[in-house]
């Protein structure tokens, strides 16, 4: 392990109660930009990355300043569990760089609210 901090943004997008949920726009812009947002501006965390399998969040997500991670199609399912996302995501990052992250955090894509300081 390294002494990285990164966060994780899962964000699928076939959600079926919501479709399309995690772009749907509020305030004129994407919903999932204000989590982005806020996991750069906050200065915890040495990358933000977006966990996808949808190309469209991909773009929004390059477009807002996070790194992007296609996640397995066997993570995007309505019973996959994020955090399962999480670790493929986790054990990339170990492969290419020869560790994972000392810590990471888990960012839902509509936790509009939350602030930098959070």
């Amino acid at each position: 392990m390294n002494e990285k901090a990164i966060a994780i943004i899962p964000a699928r997008g076939g959600s079926k109660r919501i479709p399309r949920k995690n772009i749907a726009p509020l305030n004129g812009r994407p919903m999932i930009s204000y989590a982005i947002e806020t996991a750069l501006k906050c200065n915890a965390f040495d990358q933000v990355f977006v966990s996808t399998e949808d190309d469209e969040i991909t773009a929004i997500a390059h477009n807002a300043g996070a790194r992007t991670f296609r996640r397995s199609e066997e993570f995007a399912t309505d019973t996959a569990h994020e955090l399962d996302a999480c670790a493929e995501l986790l054990e990339s990052i170990q492969k290419k760089e020869g560790a994972a992250p000392g810590a990471f955090c888990v960012i839902y894509p509509t936790a509009v609210l939350i602030t930098p300081e959070d």
